[in-house]
């Protein structure tokens, strides 16, 4: 064990409310979509704090990077 499979990189589109609404696989070095569905599923979950623009939340692109 401990050796690296590889990484996946996504781009996570967040919305207003701070959700991830969807996300884009940028970079997958481990061709394992399994991996990649993970990655997919883990950035899901995660909720924000979107910035604030005219005193009203904005979405933004997050980008998530996990090693495998």
């Amino acid at each position: 064990e401990g050796s690296s499979i590889g990484k996946v990189v996504l781009e996570a589109t967040v919305d207003a409310t701070g959700s991830v609404a969807s996300t884009k696989v940028v970079q997958d070095t481990t061709g394992i979509p399994e991996l990649v569905q993970r990655a997919e599923s883990e950035a899901r979950t995660l909720k924000f704090s979107p910035p604030v623009h005219n005193c009203r939340p904005v979405p933004f692109i997050y980008t998530y990077t996990r090693n495998f």
